[in-house]
């Protein structure tokens, strides 16, 4: 039996206060030309104990290069969080363009 699940955002101008369930959302090019570049931004991630919820790739729009993409990637833990500011940093130096997109709760009661 296959499952479905619908996910709903509530978008707003600015994250949720940080608390024990606290996911963010980042949004990421690397350079598709350096071999691991994916895996080094990746690793950033187990290097600070974070866990990964989601990653989804993307074609990137407006690029002179094919098959550049996109990664969207969720994780635990809130924007504010020193381990989360540290991976972000260590991202900023592997990738060609991020964005923390935000921090959220997650509520999983359904």
């Amino acid at each position: 039996m296959i499952e479905n699940t619908t996910r709903f955002f509530v978008l707003s101008a600015r994250s949720s206060p940080s608390s024990n369930t606290s996911r963010t959302f980042l949004r990421f090019t690397v350079d598709h030309t350096k071999p691991g570049a994916l895996c080094d931004v990746l690793q950033a991630f187990k290097r600070h104990d974070l866990n990964l919820t989601s990653i989804v790739s993307r074609p990137a729009v407006n690029v002179d290069r094919l098959w550049t993409y996109v990664f969207f990637v969720e994780f635990e833990g809130h924007e504010e969080d020193q381990s989360v500011q540290k991976v972000v940093a260590e991202i900023r130096i592997n990738s060609t363009e991020l964005r923390v997109l935000g921090s959220y709760e997650t509520h999983s009661d359904v």
